[in-house]
């Protein structure tokens, strides 16, 4: 079962804009706030839209935004176009916005301590600040991850997202490696998250949660909805960001139909410019496919402990 959302600007046979996975409830649902924000991810931001349970938007889908939203077929709907709202179709296009959802500004912000340590000590300062597994609470296995990816720089540096960082002093090679983006994790659950099987989502007002987005025999059941172990200092809007990043991938159905698609691009230059088009589907799927080329990359075959040192005496650091 899952919550499909469609586009209303397209007829019915190609107007699927993406589904999600539904662990949310015993009968197949998924949190309401999550997909609403999912939406106006893809959506370029618009968070002034609604789901409806029909194409025209009338039948509004109302409620606390914490509620569970059940499985079937929703419409979003975006003020100001006439139906064909233009979309997003890689996280390289995609801008971050000027503030958080109203969920995400609910989580209390860390505060921001200076990074004292230098960039070749960075996994010994988040294992002595983290300890153990944020999701797991195991020691052992333990990786540094990333939580804006680090293969996604380009998009870092364009987005001016070090403006977050604890350090904003640290050189352009080790802005993502700030301690307000990274967060300790076995190293099973790190390949898990870089694969995009789960994200951090704030469900209530005390912390995030840990979101299943694909059916999985073993993540799901151990680890879905379950509260994160206080994560210190690190900020929201690198796990908003992940939150994004992870959403694209699901597109891919509804770029691979056969049929023109209103979409926001980002125009290389001196400066760049985001345009407003009409593409047709193979030239959105080879910018798709570009952008894709850049996701985490492959991890070796052996795990590496958080605890492994080098031969200079500091923490190897992965990712």
């Amino acid at each position: 079962e899952r919550v499909n959302i469609r586009h209303p600007g397209y007829g019915s046979s190609h107007d699927l804009l993406f589904s999600l996975h539904t662990p949310d409830h015993a009968s197949a649902g998924v949190h309401y706030g999550l997909v609403l924000d999912a939406c106006a991810i893809i959506a370029d931001n618009r968070r002034d839209g609604w789901l409806s349970v029909d194409r025209e938007g009338n039948n509004r889908v109302g409620g606390d935004l914490d509620h569970v939203l059940s499985n079937g077929d929703y419409w979003y709907n975006v003020p100001g176009y006439d139906a064909k709202w233009p979309i997003v179709t890689c996280f390289q296009d995609w801008q971050f916005p000027s503030s958080l959802p109203p969920l995400w500004q609910r989580v209390p912000k860390p505060r921001r301590p200076a990074n004292t340590t230098a960039p070749s000590t960075f996994s010994a300062a988040i294992l002595a600040r983290d300890l153990f597994c944020r999701v797991s609470a195991h020691y052992t296995g333990t990786e540094v991850a990333h939580i804006c990816p680090r293969e996604e720089s380009e998009w870092f540096f364009a987005n001016g997202m070090s403006r977050w960082n604890n350090d904003t002093s640290l050189g352009e090679q080790s802005l993502l490696d700030d301690h307000a983006n990274l967060i300790l994790m076995r190293s099973d659950i790190h390949k898990a998250f870089d694969d995009g099987k789960f994200i951090l989502y704030p469900k209530d007002a005390t912390g995030f949660s840990l979101h299943i987005m694909e059916p999985s025999l073993d993540l799901g059941i151990l680890y879905h909805n379950a509260r994160t172990h206080p994560i210190v200092n690190c900020r929201p809007e690198f796990l908003y960001a992940r939150f994004a990043w992870s959403l694209f991938r699901f597109l891919s159905g509804f770029l691979a139909m056969p049929a023109d698609r209103a979409v926001i691009t980002v125009k290389s230059g001196s400066e760049q410019t985001r345009v407003l088009e009409m593409r047709k589907s193979l030239d959105i799927r080879e910018r798709v496919a570009s952008s894709r080329s850049r996701s985490p990359r492959k991890r070796k075959t052996r795990a590496l402990d958080a605890e492994e040192r080098d031969e200079e005496g500091e923490y190897k650091r992965r990712r």
